[in-house]
């Protein structure tokens, strides 16, 4: 796809699908400042609905979203309840426990399928005759710390969920979370005191990652990449993982995992219940806090077969309620914060013309987070850290912005060493560097690098693309060297000079091209772009 928005393009859809909550919004192309929202999940006012499945014994989907929670009260235990299974994208983290049978691959290309079936209804029901295949574009937000397997994966699944007609469809792009609300926050850099040339960090706490992206105001509305992106897994669902954990010194913690094992409905009904009273209003002041008592036999009556000895007695004492008061919370709270404060003291480490940091994402919600981060960070940033309005919104607002105007980004820093393979003497496949990383390219930049053939009557040349995280190779077997994608070129015998240009050009995705030098004659592929 061209750098500007296809002609074909009528409509642009931001779909940001979270750990935890996912939603979509959409704008017209005559009309980009009017971006809308998808409100019409139901869910406590927001404009998100959960990132849940439910499926049957047959691992046939029953509901998705919120009615997919609503089915947490029925005693059947034949039936799955199925979450953060976005996590399983991410190589680094311990990926949660799905049903026998289903993969996450499924159930992200299910829960796709359903968020796409809205999303064209949506459209249908406001521009009747829109062509979706032909007419949309869709821009779909990931992690700043996914890698190119994920996104490739990503890729898949939206085809799976008949949200493209093919795999390379153009009519799907990529952009990075922290990437998409550095988009959005840029259109109130007035508000945020903020001129051209300054830097602006993001901070977006999601459920469960938090990714960091420093930009920089550049002239024309566009945004510079001041350091590489970063994240880590130390969103929202962290806390709730240290409140299991604190029931688990309360009733066992073998307890806590057969309910998770065998009634996860249940388990995930008394996490909602921690959440609702205790993990959202908590404010980190110890003034007007009033410890909440969590009554396991309402809530969680089925816990109480898997408590054995002392702490069945402590908690018949109890007359089996859990009382949370305000160190218990904080305790919760605190090694999840730890890891955030020390992620943006990092990246500050970096980058030290940090002239303001915005906190966006489900999280960033949280007071207590808040009033964290300006402590540590306040002086440094000269009282310049922002919460805009509805922050949950503002990546997938961005996305919109993106995908409107994919000009918008100026540059980016590669997170990776990009090479192909030659084969030497003692014919072993040596990488040959193309463009490392920590490189900074303009977007839609082009690298270029000719190559010969090794022998004079070789008719295919091989230019498979390599990736690694260090800033070269050996060789294109080393174990920190990954495969992106193959590319094999014809090259003919009839001509003294068959060298060929290979060139990378990075937009939102990489396009290869080989070059026939004396002919002229093309040949093109693409690779996923690990943003």
């Amino acid at each position: 796809m061209a750098k500007t928005i296809n002609e074909d393009v009528r409509m642009v859809v931001g779909i940001d699908f979270g750990t935890t909550f996912s939603t979509y919004a959409y704008a017209h192309k005559e009309n980009k400042n009017e971006i809308s929202a998808n409100d019409d999940w139901s869910f406590y006012g927001r404009y998100k609905t959960p990132t849940a499945l439910l499926y049957d014994e047959q691992l046939k989907l029953l509901e998705w979203g919120l009615p997919a929670l609503a089915g947490r009260q029925k005693k059947n235990k034949s039936l799955h309840w199925v979450e953060l299974f976005k996590l399983c994208l991410i190589k680094s983290t311990k990926r949660p426990t799905l049903p026998p049978g289903l993969s996450f691959k499924t159930a992200i290309s299910d829960y796709l399928r359903k968020l796409g079936d809205s999303i064209k209804e949506t459209l249908e029901s406001r521009w009747p005759g829109l062509k979706f295949f032909r007419q949309v574009l869709l821009v779909l937000t990931v992690p700043a710390e996914y890698d190119n397997d994920a996104i490739t994966i990503m890729r898949e699944c939206a085809l799976n969920a008949d949200l493209i007609k093919t795999k390379e469809s153009p009519y799907l792009i990529f952009t990075t979370e922290p990437e998409a609300a550095s988009i959005h926050c840029m259109r109130s850099s007035k508000e945020y005191e903020l001129k051209i040339g300054d830097s602006f960090m993001v901070v977006d706490c999601g459920g469960g990652t938090v990714d960091l992206s420093t930009k920089i105001l550049s002239e024309g509305e566009k945004l510079k990449e001041a350091i590489e992106q970063n994240g880590e897994e130390c969103g929202g669902i962290f806390v709730d993982k240290e409140f299991l954990k604190f029931l688990g010194k309360k009733v066992g913690r073998l307890a806590v995992e057969m309910v998770s094992k065998n009634h996860y409905g249940d388990l995930q009904r008394m996490l909602q219940e921690f959440c609702q009273f205790v993990k959202i209003p908590f404010t980190g002041k110890s003034e007007g806090f009033k410890s909440y008592e969590l009554d396991l036999e309402q809530i969680c009556p089925v816990i109480k077969q898997y408590v054995i000895n002392e702490y069945k007695e402590k908690m018949e004492e109890d007359d089996w309620v859990v009382t949370i008061e305000f160190n218990d919370v904080r305790s919760m709270f605190d090694p999840v914060i730890e890891k955030i404060l020390r992620l943006i003291r990092s990246q500050l480490e970096k980058w030290e013309n940090c002239s303001a940091m915005i906190l966006v994402g489900g999280f960033s919600e949280s007071k207590y987070l808040q009033s964290r981060i300006r402590k540590e960070f306040n002086t440094s940033m000269n009282n310049k850290i922002f919460v805009p309005p509805e922050p949950m919104m503002a990546i997938v607002k961005g996305a919109v912005k993106f995908g409107l105007n994919q000009e918008v980004i100026a540059d980016r820093i590669l997170k990776w060493t990009y090479g192909t393979d030659i084969r030497n003497d003692l014919g072993n496949n040596v990488f040959d560097t193309m463009v490392k990383k920590g490189t900074r390219v303009l977007v839609n930049e082009k690298v270029s690098k000719v190559y010969t053939p090794v022998w004079k009557d070789q008719v295919k040349m091989g230019l498979d693309l390599f990736t690694t995280n260090r800033d070269g190779a050996d060789f294109c077997n080393d174990p920190h060297v990954n495969l992106l994608g193959k590319f094999c070129i014809d090259i003919p015998l009839n001509s003294d000079n068959r060298s060929i240009l290979y060139s990378l050009r990075f937009g939102t995705e990489i396009q290869a091209t080989a070059t026939n030098i004396k002919s002229g004659e093309n040949y093109v592929t693409t690779f996923e772009l690990d943003i």
